[in-house]
């Protein structure tokens, strides 16, 4: 009689379970492509507790996580890794390809580039990038080089990850994907911090 006079309990019910199940489905199915490591990565490299982020470097909610994502990444606890997802254009695809550029002439340059593109007060124009470049050590015909050898395998990438994005619903950026859990938009340190602490205890 209980269960009758309340329908929605039951529809609510097997709402819950139904997207169980696909959580479940889709960290089985997906697994694998989000824990590909020829992506830029940071932090603990012998981490079984992998963090996956997907991000625009145009995109304020974006920009707002940055400190976050160092202090995760400070912590020493897990593997980061970026998937640099472009969605606004023409600057936040130039600046994704030069992340990229910049990630296949030196690996640990990566995150230098991630910070210093996310705090620019500015356009990411190609002059932008070039400044960002300098300034993180990397000399400007290198970065040239690199964008024109690597240009088929950065796009690849680029796809690779808009391809999974989609793939996994995302409809909104950043997400952080933490386990079999996704936290969409600028999700802060604490709560990021006690996801992973059920992973690691």
């Amino acid at each position: 009689m209980i269960i009758c006079r309340n329908p929605s309990k039951i529809l609510d019910s097997i709402s819950r379970m139904q997207r169980d199940n696909a959580r479940k489905e889709l960290s089985e199915i997906y697994k694998g492509k989000l824990l590909e490591f020829s992506y830029p990565t940071a932090g603990n490299k012998d981490s079984k507790v992998v963090v996956v982020e997907f991000f625009d470097y145009a995109y304020g909610y974006c920009r707002k996580m940055e400190d976050d994502v160092k202090q995760l990444i400070a912590d020493g606890t897990v593997k980061y890794v970026f998937r640099d997802l472009p969605v606004l254009g023409d600057n936040s695809l130039r600046a994704a390809r030069a992340a990229l550029a910049v990630h296949f002439i030196d690996s640990n340059k990566y995150l230098d580039f991630y910070d210093a593109a996310l705090s620019y007060n500015g356009s990411l124009s190609d002059d932008a990038i070039y400044e960002i470049v300098k300034n993180i050590g990397i000399d400007s015909s290198n970065f040239d080089d690199s964008l024109s050898k690597n240009a088929g395998e950065i796009d690849v990438m680029i796809r690779k990850s808009s391809e999974l994005a989609n793939n996994l619903g995302i409809n909104g950026i950043p997400v952080t994907v933490i386990g079999d859990n996704l936290f969409v938009g600028a999700t802060g340190y604490a709560k990021l911090h006690s996801e992973i602490n059920k992973l690691t205890n």
